[in-house]
């Protein structure tokens, strides 16, 4: 997103958020069963938020209704550059709360990164 790439930056942080919202159901045997609907398929992004939110396992500091459709305006190449930090500083801390950021870079495996 600093580099301009705003659609791109947008669709890396939303991937990231829906995996790290499967990522906690499924770590945790209590909340795994709340990961899915009725038919067995997974639950949105935006109904496994409001089961972490109601049960209190994160806070409401990020609106993921505004990210969304951010996300939806960004994907049909209508986003501009604007002011992103306040949406960046409450998604990290909703990635902290998740328990998936920070990490040890360490860990990572060596090499040069591919970016989009």
């Amino acid at each position: 997103m600093e580099r301009k790439r705003i659609t791109d930056g947008l669709a890396a942080l939303y991937d990231a958020l829906i995996h790290a919202l499967y990522w906690f159901f499924l770590k945790d045997n209590e909340l795994e069963p709340l990961l899915y609907d009725t038919y067995g398929k997974y639950k949105d992004e935006l109904d496994l938020y409001k089961i972490l939110l109601a049960l209190g396992k994160i806070g409401g500091e990020f609106k993921i209704k505004s990210f969304l459709k951010l996300n939806e305006i960004a994907l049909n190449n209508e986003v501009k550059d604007f002011d992103y930090s306040e949406i960046l500083r409450n998604y990290n801390y909703l990635m902290e709360q998740l328990g998936v950021v920070p990490f040890d870079e360490e860990l990572l495996p060596k090499g040069v990164p591919t970016t989009l």
